[in-house]
């Protein structure tokens, strides 16, 4: 497993954060609502955390997110159907977000989702060393 400043990730995947000056922006459609430009918290293979508008319908926990773009910064556009898995208050923003999990992910979704992972990982490490 990963380690990290307090311990050991217990996620399946190793998550990041995207930069405030390159964010990932996602858009879905949920209960009849198009939802444009989310900020997305954090992302990885295995899916994301994005802060919630306030007044917009939450999905359910285990609704399927079939309606879902992920706009990544020098990647492109993926496309993957997720489910609603967590519902929680960020301790820091003191804002909602909404955890999906990725269940289908095209071979080049996957692999643009990889390489920007990659990417943004090699970023944060060089601004550490820095």
């Amino acid at each position: 497993m990963p380690q990290t400043d307090n311990g050991y990730e217990r996620r399946r995947y190793f998550r990041v954060r995207p930069a405030m000056s390159q964010p990932v922006l996602m858009t879905m459609r949920v209960a009849g609502q198009d939802l444009q430009a989310l900020p997305v918290k954090d992302i990885s293979l295995g899916g994301i955390a994005f802060l919630c508008p306030v007044g917009i319908t939450l999905p359910a926990i285990g609704t399927p997110i079939l309606d879902l773009q992920l706009l990544l910064p020098n990647h492109g556009v993926i496309t993957p159907i997720g489910v609603a898995r967590r519902i929680a208050r960020d301790a820091i923003k003191n804002k909602l977000y909404c955890a999906l999990e990725f269940t289908n992910l095209s071979t080049n979704d996957d692999h643009k989702l990889f390489q920007y992972l990659v990417d943004r990982q090699r970023e944060l490490l060089r601004i550490k060393t820095n």
